[in-house]
């Protein structure tokens, strides 16, 4: 009923949850192509800005404009709330669950990254700092073994998840990161921006590989299919754009097309884990499936 703002599917591709400024977090079943509701979760007290599933989707974890972030217990009908996790001193923006099962980390506008142990009462392990702007979106390397921050100062930082050093500071866009995936296979990192491009990193020295151009505003979210040679990316400009990695490279890359469904900011995409499957959510309070993506 409200902007739909990030959206995931579980591990096993038969729900959806969908997140919202009406607050509500939404279940939805995926059966046959389409979508039924399951479960409206209540609790959070703002804007509900994002949400995970653990790797064996046991567990989901929102995050909200409430300066918390819940852990809902997805192995019952009822969704119980496992624990709340406090900590963040404004909004939290967004959340990762490491591919490893054994860290979780949010993001906030009070321009911190808390990362938490699921697998000791969720522990707060440490907060990064760093950024000068609020940091707004977070995602862990398929291996775990490192963790990637964007933020409003146009930056995105690499922190090693053992040292928890910085390994490096990415600092090409010009205007604020939203957000950043990592290829399946590790090998390449993609960032989206509000100067409205995509930047491809080879994440073996973090040199930029390609720039995707083409929306007419700010780019928010982006996401690989799970064969790693398709990237979908969203913009503003309500629209979706499909791209092609040639020849199996990341270096070059085809728009194959555009999907223009939405009457509002596109805000998050998600391929299910088999790839025939995209969602997109926007503003308009509208989620699509597409299908024989």
């Amino acid at each position: 009923s409200d902007w739909v703002m990030d959206c995931v599917f579980s591990p096993d591709g038969r729900r959806l949850v969908t997140v919202s400024k009406d607050l509500a977090v939404r279940v939805w079943r995926m059966c046959n192509g389409t979508l039924n509701p399951e479960q409206t979760l209540s609790g959070h007290l703002r804007t509900v800005t994002a949400c995970v599933f653990s790797p064996d989707g046991a567990v989901l974890v929102t995050v909200s404009e409430d300066m918390t972030a819940r852990v809902w217990d997805a192995s019952v009908s009822n969704w119980v709330v496992l624990h709340t996790l406090r900590g963040h001193g404004a909004s939290v923006l967004g959340c990762a669950y490491c591919p490893t099962g054994d860290m979780v980390a949010t993001v906030s506008l009070d321009r911190t990254t808390r990362v938490w142990d699921p697998n000791d009462r969720w522990i707060p392990l440490i907060t990064l700092e760093g950024h000068t702007g609020a940091v707004v979106n977070c995602a862990f390397s398929p291996s775990g073994h490192c963790l990637v921050t964007t933020s409003e100062d146009r930056s995105v930082v690499v922190w090693n998840t053992k040292t928890w050093l910085c390994i490096c500071a990415l600092n090409e866009h010009t205007m604020m990161v939203a957000a950043a995936r990592f290829s399946p296979d590790g090998s390449a990192l993609v960032t989206v921006s509000a100067d409205a491009t995509a930047m491809v990193w080879q994440t073996s020295d973090w040199t930029r590989l390609a720039t995707l151009s083409g929306h007419c505003q700010r780019l928010q979210s982006c996401a690989f299919s799970p064969d790693g040679m398709s990237l979908v990316t969203i913009s503003r400009d309500q629209t979706a754009r499909v791209w092609v990695a040639d020849s199996g490279s990341y270096i070059d890359w085809a728009h194959v097309c555009t999907l223009e469904t939405h009457n509002g900011d596109v805000g998050a995409c998600v391929f299910d884990p088999n790839g025939s499957n995209l969602a997109t959510i926007s503003a308009d309070g509208r989620l699509y499936v597409w299908s024989d993506m």
